[in-house]
Parts: C-alpha cells; structure tokens; sequence
C-alpha cells in the first residue's frame, strides 16, 4: 500500500512538470493557399498570399492567427457561416509554402472561436495550390502593370540584357492594398494603366511601397496633374501639350515637359524629358509618354536606348538578411536592465554589521532584560526584516511601475522622413496581461519571451496592438520590427574635402538635440559635436584619409554582457553603430549620425512605466572634394566591392585596414570605385599601379575598351592613357582567382592612381 502510494504520488508531480499535448477541438475549416501576384518567390521573407476559406461545418466567428518563426503571433478576425466560402489576404514566410514544410504550415494555422482571447483553439485542413519557384533574396524583382503583357516584352528584353532579374506581370486590378504584399518588389513599371483606376487604398499601399524603398517607373498617359491621386504634387513632371517625335527609329508620342522642385532629370534628348523624384527611401521615375505604345512596342532599338539613358535598375536590393542581424543585435541590448539600485559594498557592510554588532548586541539586550530564551528567534526574524528592507530599497523602483527600454535606428530621407529598425524591452511588475499600440508604418517583425508551458498563448497582434498575455513576474519581454516616420526632418550638411580636412557647415533641421554628431567614412569616425534644434555646428577637422567614401561593414558583432549602467549605456552604443556599419554600405556614400533620448517609434505602451530611449539617426551625404595639383590615391581611400562570380554575392572586407577578405569563391571580382571628381574633364588620370600581396592569389584587371583581362604579374604598371582601366563610372575592376583552397582569408592586390587637376 505504501508503495502504490508513493506511485500515485509520483504519477501526480510528473503531471504537473511534464508539458502537456495541446488538443485542438475538430473543425470543418478547410484553407486553400494560392499566390495572387506570383509563385517566384525570395526565401526568407514574408510573402502575399490569397487563402479561400470554405466552411462545412458549424459557424465559425472568431480569429485566424498565423504564428511567425520568430513567435510573432498575427491575428486577422474571421467570421464564416456554414457553407460559406471566404477570401483572405495573407502575409505568410516563404519558406513554409514548399512541400517538404506542409506540416509546418498547418501548424502555424491556428483558428480560434470567439477571439484568441479565450485561448480555444481549432485546426483547419490547409493546402498550397501550386509549389512556388524559391529565389535568392538579393534577386531584382520587376513587377509590370498593363493590360497587355506583350506590350512591354522588348522592353523586358533589354532590361534583361543588362542585369539578371525576375519579371512579373499583373493588372491595376491585382494591385494589393497593403505594401507589406510589394515588399518582394524592387521595382514596379506602370505601362497604361492610370492611377484612377486604382482604389484610394491601391494608391496608398503604392505610395508606402515607394517610401519603404520602392522604384516606380510610370508612363504619363494624361496631362491633367491631379490625376496621381495619392501621388498628386510628389511627380517629377510638369505636364504641357502632346508632341511627336523620331527616336532611334520609332515615332514617339509624348508631352512637353518641365521640372518640378525637388526633381532631378536623368534624359533630356529628343526632346524628351525623363526625371526622378525620391520620396522616402524609394522613387519615381516619370516618362512622358506610354511605354508600351503601339507605334514603339515593337522596336527593340527604342527600349535599349531608353534603359541605356535611364541607367535603370542599379539600385542594389534592400538585404533583408542585415536587417534581420541588426534587429537582433539591437533586441540583445534592450532586453539588458540595470541591476537593484543598491551596491555589493552596501550589502556587505550590513552582513558584517549585523554579524558582529547588531547581532551580539541584541542579544546583550534580550539577556539584560532575562529573555535570552527568545533570542533564537528574535535575532533571525530582524535579520530576515532588514534584507526584506534591503531588497525593498534596492527594488523599489521595479515595484512601483513597470520599465521600458527603447533602441532605435534611423536613416533620415531627403523628404525628411525616417526609417529604420528598432527594438524594445519591457520588465514587467505584474502578472497582468500588457500591452503595446501599434501605427501602421510601424511592424512587429519577431518576439522573445519565456514561456514555461506548451501550447498557451504568450503574446500576440491584434487590432494594431501587441499583448503580452499573463507574463511572468518580473520577466523580460521584448519586440522589434521596421519602423517609418514621416516629417520628422533632416540635416543639411555642406562640407567640402580638401587638403586632408573637412570644412563646412552641418545644420539640424530636427526638433530636438542632435547629441555627438559623428561622421563615419570607411573605417574612420571623426566627432563633430552635439547640434542644438535649428542650430548650425561649423566643422573643421581634420581627415586620417585625405578622400571621404563609403562606410565599410566589417562584419564584426561583438556580444557583451552589461550589468551598470555605464555597461549598458556603453552595449546599446555598441549595438547601433554595429547596426549602422551593417546597413550603411548600401547607401553607397559617406555618413553623419548622431542620437537623440527622444522616442521617434509608434509602438507605445498602454499604461504608466519608466521609459528609456535612445535613438541613433544617420544621414548619407555626398562630399565635395577639391582637387589641387599632382595627387595620388590608394585602394583603401576608394570605395572596395568584391563579390563572388560564382554566387553573386558581395563578400564583406574582414579587415578593412588590412585590405584583407575571406573568399568562398574560386573566382572573384574586386572593384574599386574612385571619388567623382576624379573622373572629371578637369582631372588627367597619368599612371595605374597594381602590386598583387598574396601566393594563393591570381589577379587580372579589366581593360574596357578590348573587354579582356589582362593578367597582373607581380607588379602591373599603366602609364599615359589609363582610360581603358578605368570605366565611364570610375570603376576599376580586377579578378582575383583563388590558386589553391577557397574559405581562406587573402591579402587583395593592392591598388595606386596619380594624377593631376588643373
């Protein structure tokens, strides 16, 4: 008996520390996943799909969540009768909608009756109509809107000559209603469709797109400028009366154009004006005429020279990998909270003092008055008061409210919006459900908290709101996402370099401090100061590097693990500058940043708490550089790009100052970009000098005018004419081939131009 006893003892504590097997009431659900744009999808990103819902059992009124595989729970409301058949738009992870991942899909689908609130959960039968072709998240893609595909098939030809991308075509109709669902889109060529034909909605899902970093390339087909919709005032063009003409063979109709502000032209022959205008960190390219008119659809001649002038399609795309390193780098940092406000030494002095003091003369105390016989309680019951005072002192402060932590960083745009990623932390106080609101330009994009059961519901989105359901006490929860702010402002930055220094002038344009404004060019960081609120800081420094270029990612990720507050403070500036040396290379160009304890991110949270933030911004900006006389410049003064010829991949200097990198590849391409007023009429580039540094490596460089390598011995020496070495771009570009094992760390040939300036 005392042994069955002990059993059912046994049997009864496992029940309770064993995770339980969720079960899921039956349901006559049934999801049918097709793809409303294309089936050509990019691996590891969220992607537009269409779900047709059919119900054959009872009604259904409550939520469909989709789970993330960052445990980001999204919810979209549901509500279906019996027999009835629904369609939803969904955003769900590429990945998930192949085969090999159906269990996975059906797991992530969750439906739950009367709200996810209630935590009741049903399944539904889900299936994919048709397997989608995975690309590489780098791949351009194309997104074509006409009425007719083979309206723009010679256009699509000549752009393919040029680079390797993905084209899709759809109508105005299929346009989505939520830019999330253009995400995979790089670029989108609007032929004859007007913007009215577009819903409001359409239209703002476009003009988001275009802000978040989208290229649209649209026909002008009316001259009525309040025709753009959502788009009114933001067009390149001014609009004027129709006209013909003669381009390399086909008879163009167009209309006569002019500027408008904050427009830069990019073709003006033939009397045609073509002209881009950035919004956000995106664009659009306005042409003033219909790209696939009749009367030139059919002339290949036509297209080459229009994507030839346009010099269309350079924009690298936005590396959603990076992104993804730099949120998690920022999540690290805020999730880190100071430790109890009460000191090692404090603790330590009253241990002692209790030990040998208070102690020993308690009991004096109690045996003076005749009641030492209470002192084995007495005694330990103050020392257990004092700690309680102790820890009550130290806590207070997370006692009394909750505390949020906030990293952020932005880029700032021309139109002075911002954009960016950002983390938060909360240290929660109670064991309440609590909450975060949401804009919409601001995304939820992964989750991190500890749940110590299976198959409950921790946090969720709903309704724009993010809901930490019952979080632990004390525990940590954190969040990040994208996050886009418009009219926040900008800094205008006027600095020329000459003579190994900077001089200029750098205004804020924003409404609060623009605290350690720091410019970062290649490797170097140079502190400028703090900028007060519409205030001007006059710089004169003076430079490492005698060339401003383009900041250079490292690659380098240090974990650190802060208690202080100097630790943490010190952590969270290590976090953002590594987000910046991350995400800076693509905007190709020197930048300025600095940071601000003012909050610029539309998640805020519902209730009173301790908020800290720290928000780094940076702003890309084009040097000038004044050139005197005789000069030289190195390899490391110019911007360097590798990238591997076998995947197409750019490949991260490991050690910038030592010109050093790891090459996967057999094959490699090394380019060297020269600033741009070197390759100016009043520049003469006299002599080219290559010195290859490494046994293991084979280097060529590029003579432009025969389209051959030329093979680099030792040392590679061009004296005179160097034109042929150096592109219309001021690029130079060299192969460098692995001789023996790939994945080693090579020393790059190294790389001299002289010259002079009149």
């Amino acid at each position: 008996m005392r042994f069955l006893k002990g059993m059912a003892l046994i049997v009864m504590m496992m029940s309770f520390l064993l995770p339980t097997t969720t079960t899921y009431a039956e349901t006559g659900i049934s999801i049918t996943i097709d793809f409303p744009l294309t089936d050509k999808l990019k691996y590891d990103m969220d992607v537009p799909v269409t779900a047709t819902i059919t119900n054959t059992g009872t009604d259904f009124d409550g939520d469909l969540a989709l789970t993330t595989s960052t445990d980001t729970i999204k919810t979209y409301p549901l509500r279906i009768a019996k027999g009835e058949e629904k369609t939803m738009e969904l955003m769900i992870e590429s990945y998930i909608l192949m085969p090999e991942n159906k269990d996975t899909l059906t797991k992530r689908i969750t439906l739950y009756p009367g709200g996810i609130e209630k935590q009741e959960k049903t399944k539904a039968s889900v299936a994919v109509t048709k397997t989608p072709q995975m690309m590489a998240p780098n791949t351009p893609f194309i997104l074509t809107v006409t009425s007719n595909e083979q309206r723009l098939i010679n256009l699509l030809k000549s752009v393919k000559q040029i680079d390797d991308v993905t084209t899709i075509t759809t109508r105005a109709s299929q346009l989505p209603t939520d830019y999330l669902a253009l995400a995979t889109f790089n670029y989108m060529i609007i032929d004859d469709s007007k913007m009215s034909q577009l819903s409001e909605e359409q239209q703002q899902a476009l003009k988001s797109w275009v802000q978040r970093g989208g290229h649209l390339i649209t026909s002008t087909s009316e001259a009525d400028e309040t025709a753009w919709g959502a788009f009114n005032g933001l067009m390149p063009l001014k609009v004027g009366n129709k006209d013909q003409v003669n381009v390399e063979g086909a008879m163009v109709t167009y209309y006569q154009t002019s500027l408008n502000d904050k427009a830069q032209e990019l073709v003006n022959k033939y009397d045609i004006q073509i002209a881009q205008r950035h919004l956000g960190s995106g664009s659009i390219i306005q042409l003033p005429f219909v790209l696939g008119d009749e009367a030139i659809q059919n002339n290949e001649a036509f297209y080459e020279w229009l994507v030839s002038k346009m010099d269309l399609f350079t924009h690298a795309p936005m590396n959603t990998l990076t992104q993804d390193q730099s949120r998690n780098e920022l999540s690290n940092n805020t999730r880190v909270f100071p430790t109890l406000e009460i000191s090692a030494t404090t603790i330590i002095t009253a241990l002692v003092a209790y030990i040998f003091i208070v102690g020993p003369l308690l009991y004096w105390l109690l045996r003076r008055r005749g009641k030492s016989g209470y002192a084995w309680f007495v005694i330990p019951l103050i020392a257990i008061i004092t700690a309680v005072a102790i820890f009550l002192i130290g806590a207070k402060d997370r006692i009394k409210q909750p505390s949020t932590q906030q990293l952020a960083t932005y880029f700032i745009n021309d139109d002075e919006s911002v954009q960016g990623v950002y983390a938060m932390s909360l240290l929660t106080n109670s064991l309440k459900d609590v909450a975060f609101s949401l804009d919409d330009d601001t995304t939820v994009n992964a989750i991190d908290t500890l749940s110590f059961t299976n198959g409950s519901t921790k946090n969720y989105v709903k309704d724009h709101t993010l809901i930490f359901s019952k979080p632990s006490y004390w525990s940590v929860q954190t969040f990040s996402g994208n996050s886009f702010v418009s009219n926040v402002g900008k800094l205008t930055i006027d600095v020329v370099v000459s003579d190994g220094r900077i001089e200029g002038t750098v205004h804020n344009g924003f409404s609060f401090d623009f605290k350690q404004a720091t410019l970062w060019s290649g490797s170097e960081q140079v502190v400028l100061g703090d900028i007060k609120p519409n205030e001007t800081l006059i710089v004169s420094q003076p430079l490492k590097s005698p060339y401003l270029k383009p900041v250079e990612n490292n690659g380098t990720i240090v974990q650190r693990n802060p208690g202080s507050l100097e630790e943490i403070a010190a952590g969270q500036k290590h976090a953002q500058e590594t987000q910046l040396n991350l995400l800076a290379p693509a905007f190709n160009k020197p930048i300025i940043f600095g940071s601000t304890n003012q909050s610029l991110t539309k998640a805020q949270f519902k209730g009173e708490a301790k908020e800290q933030h720290l928000t780094y911004l940076a702003q890309a900006f084009e040097p000038r550089l004044e050139l005197k006389g005789d000069f030289s410049i190195s390899d490391k003064e110019m911007k360097r790009t590798i990238i591997n010829e076998q995947s197409d991949m750019e490949v991260d200097l490991a050690m910038p100052d030592a010109n050093e990198a790891m090459l996967e590849g057999q094959v490699n391409r090394y380019e060297l970009t020269l600033p741009k007023e070197m390759i100016s009429n009043d520049v003469g580039l006299q002599q080219v000098i290559v010195t290859e540094q490494d046994s293991n490596t084979k280097s060529e460089i590029l003579n432009n005018v025969t389209n051959e390598y030329e093979v680099v011995d030792g040392t590679w020496k061009q004296q005179g004419n160097i034109n042929p070495y150096v592109n219309r771009d001021g690029v130079i570009t060299l192969r460098v081939s692995l001789l023996q094992e790939t994945g080693v760390v090579v020393k790059l040939p190294t790389v001299q131009i002289m010259g002079v300036a009149q």
